[in-house]
């Protein structure tokens, strides 16, 4: 049977696992868990400081606006990925 890290549940195997420090930052701003409904947007454009969330389990994705009320989406995120770490930086 194979035992994982909590950080290895975050990373494939084709990727190096995190840093203990990378690990406890990642932690620190991920410890709070939320449900959110469908359709519910997470991290607005140009939106500043809104915190890091990991997709938990279902999917999210990343959208660009092209015209009046039409999106394309650009991204799909699925469950061990990082939301927010863009507008953090």
């Amino acid at each position: 049977m194979l035992t994982h890290r909590r950080g290895d549940r975050h990373t494939q195997e084709v990727f190096r696992s995190l840093a203990e420090r990378e690990q406890r930052l990642v932690d620190e701003m991920t410890a709070r868990q939320v449900s959110l409904p469908p359709n519910r947007e997470i991290v607005s454009a140009g939106e500043v400081g809104a915190g890091l969330f990991i997709v938990g389990e279902g999917w999210a994705f990343r959208y660009c606006r092209i015209g009046v009320g039409c999106r394309q989406i650009v991204d799909f995120l699925l469950p061990g990925e990082i939301i927010g770490l863009q507008a953090a930086l």
